[in-house]
């Protein structure tokens, strides 16, 4: 995900928080590694530990709850492990709301700022997401496009013509603009799967987009409900 210099903060913040606790953090499509530009950095890490602090752990049948647990206690422990590699590597970790007192695998949100990019480069399927501070939108549309994986991108920005203009750089299978919905952008979309991501992609035709490098790239809409 890259978060442009005039990027709207709260707007930004609120749908990183929704992209990073749907389907309790694990969905294959979910906010992973971000950059943003060094001089919104530390208003986009608050506004997005306040968007999250919104948000309610819980169980199921507990109706205040917004999110819930981890899938199984193991893949818990692996995110625990993912987390002490990145805090290894000079990382800082911010932890958003508290588990419920309960029995489960509930695993409250977390932000991890100050590990060096080169470093968060495996997927942690959670609601965590590791952010870095960007010299430029260059350096990171090239960072975001040496990943060993390709399945989705993300671009933050008021200019939506500059938005995607950046956004068709990034080589990846979906990237959005402004959103962070589990909708495909187009009821025709054809998401191929670059690099490491899978072979094959998404849609009825033509298996063999995933050779062509075919993208999708476009305005996500606002107020989906998921």
């Amino acid at each position: 995900m890259i978060v442009l210099p005039d990027a709207d903060v709260p707007a930004t913040a609120a749908s990183l928080a929704a992209g990073m606790v749907k389907l309790n953090g694990q969905w294959c499509e979910g906010p992973g590694k971000i950059f943003v530009d060094d001089s919104l950095h530390d208003e986009l890490v608050t506004a997005l530990s306040d968007a999250l602090a919104e948000y309610t752990l819980g169980s199921h049948d507990d109706p205040q709850a917004q999110v819930g647990p981890l899938a199984y206690a193991g893949h818990r422990d692996q995110l625990d492990a993912q987390v002490a590699e990145l805090v290894a590597e000079g990382g800082r970790v911010t932890v958003v709301g508290d588990a419920p007192v309960t029995t489960g695998n509930f695993w409250p949100p977390r932000l991890i700022t100050d590990a060096a990019a080169e470093c968060a480069v495996e997927e942690m399927f959670g609601p965590v997401v590791s952010i870095h501070r960007m010299d430029s939108v260059d350096a990171a549309v090239e960072s975001a496009n040496r990943s060993p994986y390709g399945l989705a991108a993300y671009v933050f920005g008021t200019d939506i013509e500059a938005a995607m203009s950046i956004a068709r750089r990034l080589q990846f299978g979906e990237v959005k603009v402004n959103g962070t919905s589990l909708f495909d952008l187009s009821p025709r979309s054809v998401q191929s799967f670059w690099r490491g991501s899978g072979i094959g992609g998404h849609g009825d035709r033509d298996v063999f987009l995933f050779f062509c490098g075919a993208r999708i790239v476009g305005v996500d809409r606002t107020g989906l409900p998921i």
